[in-house]
């Protein structure tokens, strides 16, 4: 896919699948970010709030294994979508209507209060698939 030619990123790929059906999939991106370890979510895709949940909770649990300090995501989403990651512990902010973007720490490198506070963020969006 086009959207997964980032040179020097590894991708993580996730799936829900039964037989030749996919349920749903999850692509996370690698990237260093200032001497953190963080996976973007890139992609989330699901036929429902199980199986997305099934797929976000496999992702956390593996990445606080192999030491990730940050899940991060920026979604054009539903409602569905957004409780999902609220209930598996994301923080996250609405900064336009129905986007959002979260953050889980996997490490104590980076408290949930020093993320709840917005005061602590800085945003900018831009969309990189135009010329």
């Amino acid at each position: 896919n086009w959207r997964y030619g980032i040179p020097n990123t590894k991708y993580l790929k996730y799936a829900v699948e039964d037989g030749n059906e996919v349920h749903g999939f999850i692509t996370l991106s690698e990237r260093p970010l200032r001497n953190a370890r963080v996976h973007f979510i890139a992609d989330m895709v699901a036929e429902s709030g199980d199986v997305m949940n099934s797929l976000v909770s496999k992702v956390i649990d593996d990445s606080n294994m192999i030491g990730v300090d940050l899940l991060v995501y920026s979604l054009l989403a539903d409602k569905i979508y957004h409780r999902v990651m609220k209930n598996n512990g994301f923080i996250s902010f609405s900064f336009i209507k129905n986007n959002y973007l979260g953050v889980y720490s996997c490490s104590s490198r980076f408290s949930k209060s020093f993320l709840q506070d917005k005061k602590n963020w800085f945003f900018q969006h831009a969309d990189t698939d135009t010329i």
